[in-house]
């Protein structure tokens, strides 16, 4: 029960680093990745801390419906910003607005529904695993190569072959994956070292 509660306070705090990595900067618009992001770090701060109630109290009322969110809106959501950066790293002119990306998250909320009724929601997270394998490798190497981020993305990816054999059911899953994302995303923004 210890380690659950670790993980879980664990989760909530990258839950909140990543909304506070997409909070505002001064003199500056909200973009819609920034607005994404937070979106998903606040349903996964919400998923642990329903987590961490029902480690104290057993009250498990709502928690399937948090898990649920947290597992296949907020991964998948947090994946596909990153699809959208890598993207834009190719040269397309994709950025989009707060507008755009709510409707995003909620047809993720729609996908969800329907693998959820065909009994088919392992799809969710096999298609989540591998965009974000392939987004992170494009945005470690275009346009300009970075190793710390490949090897992140080499970690997705290790991560994503240990997640389709286990297949974790724990909320507390979501702790690798969420901070691969949020230090790959601190880590685009400190220049590359130069060689001598």
């Amino acid at each position: 029960m210890m380690l659950d509660v670790g993980l879980l306070i664990l989760l909530l705090a990258v839950s909140l680093w990543l909304c506070w990595s997409a909070k505002l900067h001064q003199d500056t618009e909200w973009s819609g990745e920034q607005a994404a992001d937070m979106a998903s770090g606040l349903i996964l701060a919400a998923a642990a801390i329903g987590n961490l109630w029902l480690q104290i109290s057993g009250n498990d009322s709502a928690i399937l419906l948090l898990d649920s969110l947290a597992w296949y809106a907020a991964l998948p959501l947090l994946v596909s910003v990153r699809m959208i950066q890598a993207a834009q790293g190719l040269g397309m002119a994709w950025y989009w607005d707060r507008m755009i990306w709510g409707r995003v998250l909620l047809a993720l909320c729609v996908v969800f529904e329907l693998c959820r009724r065909a009994n088919q929601l392992d799809i969710i997270l096999y298609v989540t695993a591998a965009s974000g394998a392939v987004s992170l490798i494009l945005m470690a190497i275009k346009p300009l190569f970075k190793t710390e981020l490949f090897v992140l993305a080499s970690l997705w990816i290790a991560m994503s072959a240990a997640y389709v054999l286990y297949q974790p059911i724990n909320i507390s899953g979501l702790l690798i994956p969420t901070f691969l994302i949020l230090v790959f995303k601190l880590s685009r923004h400190i220049p590359p070292t130069k060689s001598h």
